[in-house]
């Protein structure tokens, strides 16, 4: 037998959900493998029909999707095969599941999630303005800049406040510095900035393209961090008991009350007792930016939160919390119950949507 003969009984074993483990590692074994990872890819978009995703996603929809799993899979040093099946990574299962769900053993399945009611995405911005003066604006857009206006007196200030199931709002400060505010997150800042220093407050996650200004740094303050720049592009994460600061561009010192260091391009510096700075997965970090989801190797508990805040649902465990980790791209763009089917058939986990609430079957 020919490996591409061989590759191709692999791809049906999974397609019929006949595969055992050790065939998904084999399967991935060939992909890492630069002599047989453009076969691989050939015989996917072989068996690829996005003509039978048009019950479940729009053409555009499912056209995004598989690029972007495509995307992820034309990395395959990053994924050696033991951290594979540790992490039950979705790169080669998310692109094969779709197919599964419509062609299976050959005719058209039952969605395997028992899903009660359905959430969709959100489909604007519902930002709200607070100003100083006790005036109160809904921000009712999509990916709209608001512009920060001029400050009558000194000291003046507006907060943005970007609430669950939002989509992400930019922001223009007085010094011409962008950001962007994802779900559950707010910023305030000052209508006109000091002479010494450029200073906000951020609570849950904002993306930052730091205007450059000669000795006036800019400073992000969240809770007892303290992010000071000059000129620079960065992603700060305060959700999940700690702070998470990437780096895409330029340098920045990040502190506490404890510990204080520089981080770079591609690293990242975490914040919970200590600081501790590390080498990073940008793409990953600032994903909700281009309204994607990206896990890598995250566990299933902060996944299920991320996906709380964008529909704006509570999530409830029917038994204890799994410990499964995953790893793979979705389109945040389309209904809960296609991010859960994905979640699915990655995990093995079912999941119920019912009130408002995702709740996660326990366990048989």
């Amino acid at each position: 037998m020919t490996p591409k003969i061989r590759i191709e009984w692999l791809l049906r074993l999974h397609a019929e959900g006949k595969a055992a483990p050790a065939d998904t590692e084999e399967l991935y074994g060939y992909y890492v493998n630069r002599e047989y990872t453009g076969i691989v890819e050939a015989l996917i978009d072989e068996l690829w029909d996005p003509a039978s995703f048009q019950t479940l996603l729009t053409d555009q929809e499912s056209e995004v999707l598989y690029r972007n799993i495509s995307r992820r899979l034309s990395r395959p040093q990053r994924w050696p095969v033991g951290r594979w099946m540790a992490a039950a990574s979705v790169l080669l299962v998310l692109a094969l599941g779709w197919w599964w769900l419509q062609y299976g053993s050959g005719k058209k399945q039952e969605a395997a999630l028992p899903v009660i009611t359905d959430l969709a995405p959100p489909a604007a911005s519902n930002a709200v303005l607070f100003s100083d003066n006790g005036n109160k604006q809904v921000l009712k857009s999509r990916d709209t800049l608001v512009t920060a206006g001029t400050a009558r007196q000194p000291g003046q200030f507006n907060t943005v406040f970007n609430p669950r199931g939002s989509q992400p709002i930019a922001v223009v400060l007085a010094d011409g510095t962008r950001l962007w505010l994802n779900a559950e997150s707010s910023v305030k800042y000052p209508l006109e900035f000091a002479t010494a220093e450029r200073r906000v407050q951020v609570s849950g996650e904002a993306y930052f393209e730091v205007a450059h200004e000669d000795g006036k740094p800019f400073i992000v303050e969240s809770g007892s961090t303290l992010v000071k720049v000059l000129g620079t592009h960065f992603n700060i994460n305060t959700f999940d008991d700690k702070t998470k600061v990437t780096l895409l561009q330029g340098m920045v010192q990040v502190s506490n009350q404890k510990d204080s260091g520089l981080i770079r391009p591609g690293q990242s510096a975490i914040i919970t007792d200590g600081l501790n700075i590390a080498a990073s997965d940008t793409v990953s970090a600032v994903a909700w930016k281009s309204h994607l989801f990206n896990f890598k190797e995250t566990p299933l508990k902060e996944i299920l939160q991320e996906i709380g805040r964008w529909y704006d649902v509570e999530v409830v465990y029917e038994g204890a919390v799994p410990e499964v980790t995953l790893s793979g791209t979705i389109n945040r763009n389309i209904n809960a119950s296609k991010v859960l089917e994905m979640l699915h058939l990655s995990s093995g986990l079912e999941f119920e949507i019912r009130d408002r609430h995702i709740i996660v079957k326990k366990s048989q």
